[in-house]
């Protein structure tokens, strides 16, 4: 059984880092609206987004 415990260490540095306001989340540059969605979903799927794609509601 491997242990989970290798990852403690960089867990929580990480979560130091958001506490910190250091991690920034990559967005990609087209946003959709709700009825949108399928674009959003051809954006993501094509591997054309950059980052997390935003759907607004």
């Amino acid at each position: 059984m491997r242990s989970v415990y290798k990852y403690n260490a960089p867990l929580r540095q990480l979560t130091e880092m958001a506490e910190v306001g250091a991690l920034k989340p990559v967005l990609d540059e087209n946003h959709y609206a709700l009825s949108e969605v399928g674009a959003a979903h051809e954006r993501l799927v094509s591997g054309k987004g950059m980052g997390k794609v935003v759907v607004e509601i």
